[in-house]
């Protein structure tokens, strides 16, 4: 789980209007990004809303191994992605 921790930061995003689709692909591109861990499989859910503080999970897979990670909308145009909480899908 440590490596999945070092992979995942808060990234801001580029463009000047968020929209939920700009969350969504924010927290993707955070996840694919990362240096320490290669994902594959990256897909998040909508956010509901796109209020700061609103949360929505990803998912990804590490060699073979599926997880949830939860998102929050951290700033109005800025995502993070939570490694500590990640959860092994089952089944």
């Amino acid at each position: 789980m440590s490596s999945i921790a070092a992979a995942c930061a808060v990234v801001g995003l580029a463009a000047c209007s968020a929209s939920e689709t700009d969350f969504k692909k924010a927290a993707e591109d955070a996840i694919n990004d990362a240096d320490e861990v290669e994902f594959t499989d990256v897909s998040c859910e909508e956010p509901e809303s796109t209020e700061v503080g609103t949360e929505f999970w990803c998912e990804a897979t590490v060699e073979g191994v599926a997880y949830n990670l939860p998102a929050t909308i951290s700033g109005e145009k800025e995502v993070s992605v939570d490694p500590s909480g990640a959860v092994v899908v089952e089944g």
